[in-house]
């Protein structure tokens, strides 16, 4: 059996209810089943940060400029765990420790942990915007299924323990109707809103074209504070509430202020204090973050990438065939050999021709030899 920590988490109730003749057979089966989160110890979020400082913004104690690009891939139980904050009712998460941990202090002090971040996902949940009741209800109505397909495997494996045939097919009926409309609510904006709304901030797009994107995300933040801020958003999960969705960006208001930061008082700050007596507007935080879904690129984007890569490698792979090819005819083997032979040879080679260089600069040093002898000669007879 299966061990590890279990937290139930139960949002606030909602203002809507639901009638019990509402209530169907696959309801009164979904009601109380524990959903399994299997946990793996994957590097699934690698980042870079760049700073720079220059002698004279060091000298008037202005903040470095710094650049954190990271990689972050976005598992299917985060998801599960996000989308526990907003569900009815209780969802049962069964978290398997890691394979390391044994001592009960190990679990109780992981078991803390996870009480944390209960707590956290339920301040995310309250300070979202409160749905109307329609809008509650048709929610309502998208997370059942959502349940279901999350919960069907499970369901299934607990039918077939029991030989109940008759079930089985009801599962299995109830299956085929839910994949059938599957693309209806996982396309719909509001799926998008409710379901991950913090930790996949983008609803799946219309097409399947980019698929295996599905989850992988670039974040970039321009500033100290944000590479700190990032740094510490890679405890928990969760995006906070800075975010917000705008097509294939989520980006945080460019030039917001940051009232909450202190700093040392530096030439920023004597400029900002100048222009405000001045009646000018005030500085503002040049800092920013971007996330970008991969999947949610426009798909001219992809297309200039491989386009820009074919440019290149079709060049390349020519000239390695003409290589190829040039070695596969003997080619390259004869013009080696004329270049040994040639090496070699003393007359024609590189010797040969150190030879006559040789011979070249004696003939020389004897015909100066002579010359000089010669007008010697003659001013002696002259004498």
């Amino acid at each position: 059996m299966q061990t590890g920590e279990t937290m139930a988490l139960e949002p606030e109730a909602s203002s809507s209810t639901s009638e019990s003749s509402s209530t169907s057979a696959a309801d009164e089966m979904l009601k109380d089943v524990n959903v399994p989160v299997n946990i793996l110890p994957r590097v699934d979020e690698r980042c870079f940060t760049y700073c720079t400082q220059r002698s004279n913004t060091r000298t008037f104690q202005v903040e470095p400029a710094c650049h954190t690009i990271c990689w972050r891939k976005v598992w299917n139980y985060e998801r599960t765990l996000i989308n526990a904050a907003s569900r009815e009712g209780f969802v049962h998460l069964n978290v398997p420790p890691p394979a390391g941990v044994t001592r009960e202090e190990d679990k109780e002090a992981l078991h803390d942990r996870f009480a944390d971040e209960r707590e956290r996902l339920h301040a995310l949940d309250k300070r979202r915007k409160r749905p109307t009741a329609d809008e509650e209800k048709e929610r309502a109505f998208e997370e059942r299924h959502l349940s279901f397909i999350n919960a069907l495997n499970t369901l299934a494996m607990q039918v077939k323990s029991t030989g109940q045939e008759d079930k089985a097919q009801f599962i299995h009926g109830l299956s085929a109707k839910v994949h059938g409309n599957s693309d209806k609510w996982f396309s719909s904006s509001r799926f998008g809103k409710w379901t991950g709304r913090w930790i996949h901030p983008f609803p799946p797009p219309n097409t399947d074209r980019w698929n295996w994107f599905r989850g992988h995300f670039i974040y970039y933040a321009r500033g100290p504070s944000r590479a700190k801020e990032h740094m510490g958003s890679m405890q928990h999960l969760g995006l906070g509430e800075d975010w917000k969705a705008d097509g294939a960006l989520a980006v945080r208001d460019i030039g917001e202020k940051r009232g909450n930061e202190s700093r040392a008082v530096g030439l920023r700050e004597l400029q900002g204090e100048e222009a405000g007596l001045l009646g000018k507007e005030d500085i503002r935080d040049p800092n920013y973050a971007v996330l970008i879904s991969l999947e949610h690129l426009p798909p001219m984007v992809y297309d200039s990438i491989i386009n820009s890569f074919q440019r290149i490698y079709n060049p390349v792979v020519s000239l390695l065939e003409r290589y190829r090819a040039s070695f596969a005819s003997g080619q390259q083997r004869r013009t080696a050999g004329m270049l040994w032979q040639t090496a070699w040879d003393p007359e024609e080679g590189p010797l040969g021709t150190l030879k006559k260089l040789g011979a070249a600069f004696e003939r020389r040093r004897k015909e100066e030899e002579r010359e000089r002898e010669e007008r010697e000669g003659k001013k002696g007879g002259g004498l």
